[in-house]
């Protein structure tokens, strides 16, 4: 067999076929689908450059490694969300640890966007959402713990958006938006995992509800 790749299904016909055998000798295990436009994104094994992002063109049935971002291992691409042509997702590139990269559709280019826990620290704990030009996630910058994040595409600035729990980690999870504000689960310290809000708009984060007291 070809072991674990790529498939797809079409049913207009209820037939399916592999896409590619990316790993020839192994199992490339594609995980993160993500799809944009008719291309689909997912970061997969070839066997060769470890763990890495990689895309599939539906239109010339292509597929290839999109960017090798750990030279030396797994680049280990997670949580990919898009705003425009752009994908944002959680590499590590084996210096920085796991931070906020970036891959632009348009001129075939991808870079780390933020480190946000300078040097080897992983400053990015996932949990990415995508809310106008603006990416939210889970961040550490080694000083304040896991807490609320932001970055802002049209400047190209990342911050703390909120300081949940002072003394730890809120550790934010689950986010979902709706409108202009986000809804996710944390922890201030005090109350225990709860559900919070974040509005845009006045930037500002509270507990919506101690659902248990």
């Amino acid at each position: 067999g070809n072991g674990t790749e790529l498939i797809a299904y079409d049913p207009a016909n209820s037939t399916s076929w592999m896409v590619a055998d990316i790993n020839p000798s192994g199992n490339s295990e594609p995980r993160h689908l993500f799809a944009l436009g008719t291309r689909l994104y997912f970061s997969a094994d070839d066997g060769t450059n470890g763990r890495e992002l990689w895309a599939y063109e539906e239109t010339n049935d292509t597929a290839w490694m999109v960017a090798d971002i750990d030279p030396s291992g797994d680049g280990g691409p997670t949580g990919i969300v898009t705003i425009g042509t752009r994908l944002y997702f959680n590499p590590t590139d084996g210096t920085n640890g796991r931070e906020l990269w970036a891959y632009e559709e348009t001129n075939d280019t991808a870079w780390m966007v933020n480190d946000t826990d300078s040097g080897p620290g992983n400053g990015n704990w996932g949990h990415l959402v995508a809310l106008g030009t603006r990416v939210y996630f889970t961040g550490d910058d080694g000083t304040n713990g896991r807490e609320l994040w932001a970055y802002e595409e049209t400047n190209d600035t990342a911050w703390m958006v909120a300081d949940i729990h002072p003394t730890g980690d809120s550790s934010p999870a689950n986010i979902v938006t709706l409108g202009s504000l986000l809804y996710f689960s944390a922890n201030d310290g005090t109350n225990g995992n709860e559900l919070w809000a974040y509005e845009e708009t006045n930037d500002t984060a509270w507990m919506v509800v101690d659902i248990d007291p």
